[in-house]
């Protein structure tokens, strides 16, 4: 197995006229979090986009190992007119049975304490309840490489705490890589990342 889940290697992201990453290097290695830190417009966001393929580098060569990418994107992303339940549940249907991706996407609400508004649609979310939900359908989903921009916005210390939990328990139940984007250095403390600074 390959120690790098993803390799870039001197890549340039433009954007206009502008260029976003310019001869930009990194490893993610596998099994491991690799934080992403830097003052906003540095193009933190941009290299998660680039890294799911979302961006496309004008230079530089990137390679990827992953069979399952998740992403908690900054926005929640969930759609308005189905419940937490079936949102959370939406990348399991393709795969598995209905009623056994609903029980694998209760679990993961309930992984993030939002079991109990399971019935509830978006609208009726906080901002940070919303963020709880994304980041249970991420996990339920169970990628080999998550890319979390801003995760823990709108979430209290404790929630955090909580969520901090969550995720070192599910690498070390998966081996998945994590790739987290904060301003918080205390994020990558507790998660133990290896930090890149753009």
């Amino acid at each position: 197995m390959e120690k790098n889940i993803c390799k870039l290697c001197g890549i340039t992201v433009r954007m206009g006229e502008k260029n976003i990453l310019e001869n930009f290097s990194i490893e993610i290695k596998r099994g491991c979090v690799t934080g992403i830190a830097g003052k906003s417009g540095k193009g933190k966001t941009t290299l998660l986009r680039t890294i799911a393929g979302l961006e496309k580098h004008t230079e530089g060569t990137a390679e990827f190992s992953y069979n399952k990418l998740g992403y908690v994107f900054q926005e929640h992303r969930l759609l308005p007119w189905v419940t937490l339940l079936e949102n959370t549940a939406l990348p399991l249907i393709r795969y598995m049975r209905k009623k056994d991706a609903e029980k694998k996407a209760y679990g993961a609400l309930e992984s993030v304490l939002l079991d109990k508004c399971a019935d509830m649609y978006p609208e009726n979310l906080s901002g940070g309840m919303a963020r709880r939900a994304a980041i249970a359908r991420a996990l339920a989903y169970e990628p080999d490489l998550l890319l979390l921009d801003e995760p823990f916005s709108g979430q209290d210390s404790a929630t955090k705490k909580h969520l901090i939990d969550v995720l070192k328990a599910y690498m070390q139940n998966t081996e998945s890589s994590v790739v987290l984007v904060s301003h918080h250095d205390e994020d990558f403390d507790m998660l133990s990342a290896e930090v890149v600074s753009l």
